[in-house]
């Protein structure tokens, strides 16, 4: 008998083809359960490496013995006529029958029905994440569209689920997520949703085809990254959303200098995938590719940096410059950590809408080297493009900062802080309609983003419908308590209620307490009512804006004097010094530091601060008031034709713009015509009351109409203040964060007795 025939007999070939499927099988159950479990890539290696060792052991075994009705014998001790190893093989071949058909079920249960519920992964996620995104119908206040398998090709990039056995890895896991969505986004034909977005359903366990359909895309790629070590696991797969077809998947085993290959290897594998499917355009081997670093560390360094600055706020960017900055030792020649560097420093400048203290003087010398460098090792990175957008924003270079981001946008359409960049550059350099449209398109693009819903309800929406603005707030208060709240603060002083402004003020301001955006709005509101001493102690900032009365100006002049020498480079400073000696009767010094403004402001714009255009009227008002009629009637055409430019927008419907319309009728000789729309305007519109008491007014003042509107005012600001010291003192919502002063309380309680 040949040896092939002596194989069969003695069912070696049977044990080999049962041992192999067995294996098999316990090497996916294996995965499953220590995927779910964390447990380190070498449990499963070793594993692996036991049922390796076993198959020749079992063929061995299957050589050497029998399996007999008196039990196992050495297979030479058993009678060839006794023998019964042809019942034994028919029982194995019903096994490995058995076992094939359990393979076959698997094979169609995975291709067919794995997405009909969460991916095994996801409730490990949901446990260690128990956040829940809001939806996306709640966000807007529509209904999303369908998800469909025809039309324009386009996918969501689900944040990877981190199973490293340590949480802190989740940078990375998020990190190796973002590189994927911003290299697909490349992809001309192929539409991406946006980060803040798809990371709002982190770990989300509902249906695949519902997030689909909140994201409005018609494809979901969603993995999970395992780092161990210097060892990595990633597995991807993409779905089809409609029917939780898998379309592709893969799982890679690499060292951890693999990181750059793997994901290109992901995104051309996706683009093939979708070519095949909805005819995508074949980029071949020349398809976008994720920028690499042969220093791993760096990257890692670059990732947890680019996170931080994704989370805002003081804390969060001052520990991105730390980890960026030993990105960039690391590897010196690492582009996308010198932008991303770059980019925290201009937002840690010290302004209303950044979160630091750096002057403007400081942030030029900190980025520009990193942009500089960057540009030299790549022109074609968005992030660079992106850093030098903000850069000239903070030089007030508001014209080449929106075309700088919209480079950006070229190229990756996906960019949504550049979108954001845009509409307030494009916003403080008159170009309204812009920033309006860029300001939309963030809602459209990214629905669900922090910073797109924040700016649309706060800015816009709460002058146009406030109710849904709150609903948009409250929907922010479920992953930014301190975006929520803000939110909720600005709806409600566009509602003129500054009590209930000033709550959710106080609610950011615990949030946040070094966050300049907050200081603003709550300093504000208590100047507004006339508690200028508590609107001084929010902060040095605030202290260079809060006051009421010519003696409180005067006092206010003398803080914006020190931030004005401490950043000369910085306008708002400027503005702020200008507006303090303006209001406190210095009509002489007021005039030049208008006259400086004006020239550091393009030659074809007028005087602005923020959306108002007081700083150009009341510099008009001064030229006239030298004799200059000629340089005040140029001002006032330009202003004029800004404020019709707003047409259309929002922006009308701003106090800035009424009051700004009101001004310049005045100053254009149609008295009756200001007073009319004075009279239109609402008590909150008009405020503050310093406004209303202008100087350039003065001749309208006595006029029994202005009177009356001046007192409908007073009556208005002295309800809310009654309403604002029933809330900080007796229904303070942070008294464990600030207190009022004893004596403002104090002489509310006596007037309540």
């Amino acid at each position: 008998m040949g040896l092939f025939e002596e194989l069969k007999r003695r069912n070696v070939i049977r044990v080999g083809i049962a041992y192999a499927v067995t294996a098999w099988l316990l090497l996916q159950i294996a995965d499953l359960v220590l995927d779910n479990i964390g447990s380190p890539l070498w449990v499963m290696q070793a594993f692996m490496l036991l049922l390796g060792l076993g198959f020749p052991l079992s063929l061995l075994f299957a050589w050497a013995f029998e399996i007999t009705p008196e039990g196992i014998k050495r297979e030479a001790e058993v009678d060839r006529d006794a023998s019964i190893t042809h019942v034994t093989g028919r029982k194995l071949d019903f096994g490995i029958i058995a076992l094939l058909v359990v393979v076959a079920g698997y094979f169609f249960w995975e291709s067919r029905f794995t997405r009909e519920h969460p991916p095994a992964e996801a409730p490990v996620a949901a446990a260690a994440d128990a956040a829940r995104a809001p939806s996306a119908a709640d966000t807007t206040g529509s209904t999303p569209a369908p998800v469909t398998a025809s039309g324009t090709p386009s996918i969501a990039v689900l944040p990877f689920v981190n199973l490293s056995s340590d949480p802190e890895q989740e940078f990375f896991s998020d990190g190796i997520s973002e590189e994927l969505l911003n290299v697909l986004a490349q992809f001309s034909d192929l539409r991406v949703a946006a980060r803040t977005s798809s990371f709002q359903f982190k770990g989300d366990n509902r249906n695949i085809s519902d997030i689909a359909s909140q994201l409005n895309v018609n494809h979901v790629l969603e993995g999970s990254v395992r780092k161990a070590g210097n060892r990595l696991r990633i597995t991807a797969q993409l779905i089809e959303a409609e029917h939780g077809y898998h379309l592709w998947s893969e799982t890679y085993d690499r060292e951890l200098n693999d990181v750059f290959a793997i994901q290109d290897e992901i995104s051309l594998a996706i683009s093939e995938a979708l070519r095949a499917e909805l005819e995508l355009e074949n980029q071949g081997d020349s398809g976008p590719k994720v920028a690499a670093t042969a220093n791993t560390a760096a990257y890692e360094a670059y990732l947890h940096g680019r996170y931080l600055i994704n989370q805002r706020g003081n804390k969060a960017i001052t520990q991105a410059v730390q980890e960026l900055e030993r990105s960039v030792r690391l590897d010196p020649e690492y582009a996308p950590a010198r932008a991303q560097l770059a980019i925290a420093y201009t937002l840690l400048h010290n302004s209303p809408s950044s979160y630091g203290d750096l002057t403007t003087a400081q942030v030029i010398a900190k980025a520009t080297p990193h942009i500089d460098r960057a540009f030299a090792l790549t022109e074609t990175l968005a992030e660079a493009w992106g850093a030098k957008c903000q850069l000239a924003s903070t030089q007030e270079d508001f014209q080449r900062s929106v075309e700088y981001c919209q480079r950006a946008l070229e190229l990756n359409p996906a960019y949504i802080d550049a979108m954001n960049w845009i509409n307030n550059s494009a916003l403080l350099s008159g170009q309204y309609q812009l920033a309006y449209s860029y300001i939309k398109r963030i809602q459209e693009v990214d629905p669900l983003s922090v910073i797109g819903r924040l700016n649309y309800a706060g800015m816009f929406l709460g002058h146009t419908d406030p109710e849904r603005a709150h609903r948009i707030a409250d929907d922010l208060l479920e992953v930014s308590t301190w975006a929520g709240h803000s939110t909720h603060a600005n709806v409600s002083a566009s509602e003129g209620n500054i009590a209930e402004s000033l709550r959710w003020s106080l609610l950011a301001f615990r949030d946040n307490p070094l966050d300049t955006y907050s200081h603003g709005g709550l300093a504000g509101g208590l100047s507004i009512v006339g508690l200028v001493s508590e609107a001084r102690r929010i902060s040095d900032y605030a202290r260079t804006f809060a006051a009421a009365t010519p003696e409180e100006f005067a006092e206010a002049r003398g803080y914006a004097e020190t931030a004005v020498n401490t950043d000369p480079d910085n306008t708002s400073n400027l503005l702020t010094l200008a507006y303090n000696t303006y209001y406190a009767g210095d009509l002489d010094a007021a005039l030049p530091l208008y006259r400086q403004i004006h020239e550091i402001a393009a030659p074809d714009l007028p005087t602005s601060q923020g959306y108002s255009l007081h700083p150009g009227l009341r510099y008009a008002w001064l030229l006239r008031r030298t004799g200059d009629e000629s340089g005040a009637r140029q001002l006032l055409t330009a202003i004029e034709k800004d404020l019709d430019s707003r047409e259309g927008t929002p922006l009308t419907l701003f106090p800035s713009y009424i009051k700004d319309r009101i001004v310049l009728t005045w100053l254009n000789g149609d008295e009756e015509g200001a007073l009319t729309q004075m009279a239109a305007a609402t008590p909150s519109q008009l405020a503050p009351r310093n406004e209303l008491l202008d100087p350039l007014l003065a001749p309208s003042q006595q006029d029994p109409r202005f009177v009356a509107q001046l007192e409908r005012y007073d009556a208005w600001a002295s309800e809310q203040r009654e309403e604002v010291l029933t809330l900080i003192c007796e229904n303070n919502p942070i008294p464990d964060s600030w207190l009022p002063l004893p004596e403002t309380c104090q002489g509310f309680n006596t007037a309540a007795r």
